[in-house]
């Protein structure tokens, strides 16, 4: 599974983690999952540093608007994204632009740097 993620219920923290090439619909397999167990108000670790995103412009609209939909959930969690392949973070900073305004969110260059951000936020 290119998208493998854990809940932490005790922490309060959902972590994805990329590893291939990594799809739309493998992130709309991950949201159907966070939404299922109850983790949507829950701070998320998305991690893409090792994986390609393969997403098209068409997906990246149909993402953003499948997490506009999930404003019915408010609270949502912050999440800090890491990233440095350019196609990725060009993907990124459109799926904020389009589905993220609502919440915080942010894009990093290392875990520990998204997981300081994260736990610096009450």
């Amino acid at each position: 599974m290119p998208l493998r993620h854990t809940i932490n219920y005790a922490l309060r923290l959902v972590h994805a983690e990329g590893h291939g090439v990594v799809t739309a619909s493998d992130i709309c397999d991950y949201f159907d999952d966070v939404v299922v167990k109850d983790a949507m108000p829950y701070k998320k670790l998305f991690d893409l540093s090792r994986c390609e995103v393969n997403i098209d412009d068409d997906e990246i609209m149909a993402l953003g608007a499948r997490v506009a939909a999930y404003a019915a959930y408010d609270p949502r969690g912050p999440v800090a994204v890491v990233a440095s392949n350019a196609d990725t973070l060009l993907a990124v900073h459109r799926f904020f632009n389009l589905g993220g305004a609502a919440r915080k969110g942010d894009i990093f260059d290392s875990v520990d740097a998204a997981r300081a951000w994260l736990d610096s936020l009450s």
